[in-house]
């Protein structure tokens, strides 16, 4: 997610660490943020997935044909883009 391949020695000498000190502090919060990430992405699919639901229920068998193939549409633009993303 987070590009730190080195951090910038400035910030080093400035906060009086070590580069591979600062790193690790930077890896660290990164692990951090990534499981609040993954967390709220899987929190995000269920209330997305329980809305579908929801909608579902009231169509009728010609409407819920319509309603599925746009989600799967939906679906797969969001793997794409997830997919992009991470190649970034």
């Amino acid at each position: 997610m987070f590009a730190y391949s080195k951090p910038h020695p400035r910030l080093s000498r400035t906060l009086g660490l070590l580069v591979c000190r600062v790193f690790a502090i930077l890896r660290s919060a990164e692990q951090r943020t990534m499981r609040v990430l993954n967390n709220f992405n899987l929190r995000l699919c269920i209330a997305m997935d329980s809305m579908d639901v929801e909608i579902h229920a009231p169509l009728t068998p010609e409407r819920r044909v319509k309603f599925d193939a746009a989600r799967a549409r939906r679906s797969k633009h969001e793997v794409e883009r997830t997919a992009d993303t991470a190649r970034k």
